[in-house]
């Protein structure tokens, strides 16, 4: 049996290190010394189209999480359409950056994160 090479948990941990990567950043002007060791990769500050890519996929999952496991929660044509655009723009921004060093870095986190730090 072939497990996904993409786990959606440890997508979710890796964008939020990116995001808290950035802030720290922008605060102070360097990373954190305890950053994940993917992060030291990373050129500061991080692609406009990079952040898209990742604060939609924190969105959606988000969202998804709802849809899934809230029965109480009522989905109306405007809000699924809104969604379906933020996906859209978040591929056409990767487009826009996908060849870009930190986007390497970013792939090779989602891909290797849990295994990185050993």
């Amino acid at each position: 049996m072939t497990q996904r090479a993409y786990n959606h948990g440890d997508m979710r941990q890796v964008c939020l290190g990116f995001l808290a990567s950035q802030k720290t950043f922008l605060r102070h002007g360097a990373l954190a010394p305890n950053a994940s060791s993917a992060h030291r990769f990373l050129a500061f500050p991080l692609e406009s189209g990079l952040l898209n890519v990742i604060e939609t996929f924190l969105t959606l999952q988000e969202e998804r999480h709802e849809a899934d496991y809230n029965l109480n929660l009522q989905w109306n044509r405007a809000d699924v359409l809104n969604q379906a655009r933020a996906a859209r723009e978040a591929f056409a921004a990767w487009s826009t950056i996908r060849d870009t060093p930190n986007s390497t870095v970013f792939l090779s986190a989602l891909l290797l994160q849990r295994h990185w730090g050993r």
